[in-house]
């Protein structure tokens, strides 16, 4: 049988991020796991635009990973959920934003059962 594999493709660029999500469907993944890349002022709009990125190229579910403990970035709930509601493939939460069942509820009552 098959088995699903998620990819991790996160980046420093969104043309990086996009190349390596291609990649990443060319070679059988059947989702890719995305963490912001490291910014400077880490604002939402540029963010948004680097999870665009993927989705603009995106054939397989995407992964939203929060992990600000590594990136340097923490998106709020509001923001998962925008992710999670304009981009359709960014289906997936990766919660890694201590602690995590406050932030986890708030997301699931902005997104109900879409993420």
């Amino acid at each position: 049988g098959r088995i699903t594999v998620t990819v991790g493709v996160s980046s420093e660029s969104n043309a990086l991020v996009a190349r390596r999500t291609r990649e990443a469907q060319e070679h059988g993944g059947t989702a890719v796991m995305v963490s912001p890349g490291r910014m400077a002022k880490p604002n939402e709009a540029v963010l948004y635009r680097y999870f665009e990125a993927v989705q603009s190229v995106a054939t397989i579910g995407i992964v939203v990973q929060d992990h600000p403990s590594e990136s340097g970035v923490n998106m709020s709930p509001a923001f998962i959920a925008r992710l999670n509601t304009e981009l359709p493939r960014a289906q997936y939460l990766k919660l890694e934003d201590s602690p995590t069942p406050p932030k986890i509820t708030q997301v699931l009552a902005l997104t109900g059962d879409n993420m």
